[in-house]
């Protein structure tokens, strides 16, 4: 009788194990004969070409943007940033989303949030190629003075700036000559 009820309990362990052996193998394929979906990265292509007065052109197919930028700075970039570099000293360019449709309104909620930086101007105006923008010209105890450009279309917000005051008529000239580019 205890003979029986080893031989038994012997069987009942090996048909549980021959039973998780078989869930595990059923698993297994679930998750490995699953079709791989593999999504495309991202691509974006960036153009820099000389012109003949002394700048270059910055092109952007990923944002649909360009400007010119005198041929002295060297360029780095990204998917939506870039950085113009002249000596020591720097004018960054970048892209992102916004609530509003306009730029005077992105400009307004972004002042509302000022709580140590002073505007010492806001200047209102178009570019070279009638896109409107809004300059300002910030002080902060923390970061000195600022001149940031602020440009916004279909709900995104371009924005050009550089903390070096030596680097401001470089900046108007570049930030003037943006250009959003038609799909």
């Amino acid at each position: 009788m205890v003979r029986t009820g080893i031989v038994l309990f012997v069987i009942a362990i090996l048909f549980g194990l021959i039973g998780y052996v078989v869930y595990l193998k059923m698993l297994n394929n679930i998750y490995t004969n699953k079709p791989v979906i593999t999504l495309p990265t991202p691509t974006y292509t960036s153009v820099e070409s000389d012109n003949d007065n002394g700048t270059k052109t910055y092109t952007s197919n990923f944002m649909k943007i360009s400007f010119e930028y005198p041929s002295s700075y060297s360029l780095s970039n990204d998917l939506t940033s870039v950085t113009l570099t002249n000596g020591k000293s720097t004018i960054s360019f970048g892209r992102s989303g916004t609530q509003y449709s306009t730029v005077g309104k992105h400009t307004d909620s972004l002042i509302n949030t000022f709580t140590q930086t002073k505007i010492l101007e806001k200047t209102n105006n178009v570019t070279n190629s009638g896109v409107e923008y809004v300059r300002l010209t910030l002080e902060n105890p923390q970061f000195g003075k600022n001149s940031v450009y602020f440009i916004v279309s279909n709900y995104a917000v371009f924005r050009f700036e550089t903390n070096d005051p030596a680097l401001f008529a470089d900046l108007d000239t570049i930030a003037k000559s943006f250009r959003i580019l038609s799909e």
